[in-house]
């Protein structure tokens, strides 16, 4: 959720405060300066592996949230990453890397355009949550 730093209100439209027009905005993706590695997080990381699968990370967060919110980020729409070595993929036959190939491709030309209309698409849900929890502010 953001919030205008200046005056406290949330009609954040994008990046500028409409009721004050400050750019100074927080919430949610704000820069921390926090630095996260494996030292600082690796008592907070489980694995889990049931032996079925060599190349897949499942990201769970501390609540259905987070979740939720890294399935939202990722191009799959899941909350699985995928990652195959090149052994692995020296196996494949040449249809199948293709087609990878070419998703990759894909994924790695849209990344920026996909990027921002998550930005858009999380800037109209705080609007509407917004509008719903004070209603009569226009």
């Amino acid at each position: 959720m953001k919030y205008c730093k200046k005056c406290g209100k949330r009609h954040i439209i994008n990046g500028i405060c409409e009721d004050c027009n400050s750019t100074d905005i927080g919430g949610i993706g704000e820069d921390t300066t926090i630095l996260v590695s494996t030292e600082n997080i690796s008592d907070e990381i489980t694995l889990s592996p049931d032996g079925n699968m060599k190349n897949c990370l499942i990201i769970e967060g501390g609540d259905d949230i987070m979740t939720d919110t890294v399935k939202g980020l990722l191009p799959s729409g899941t909350n699985k990453l995928y990652t195959f070595s090149k052994e692995t993929i020296a196996q494949w036959s040449d249809e199948l890397k293709n087609k990878f190939n070419e998703y990759i491709n894909q994924t790695e030309k849209y990344e920026n355009t996909y990027a921002k209309t998550l930005e858009i698409e999380y800037d109209i849900c705080d609007l509407i949550l917004y509008h719903h929890i004070f209603p009569n502010q226009y």
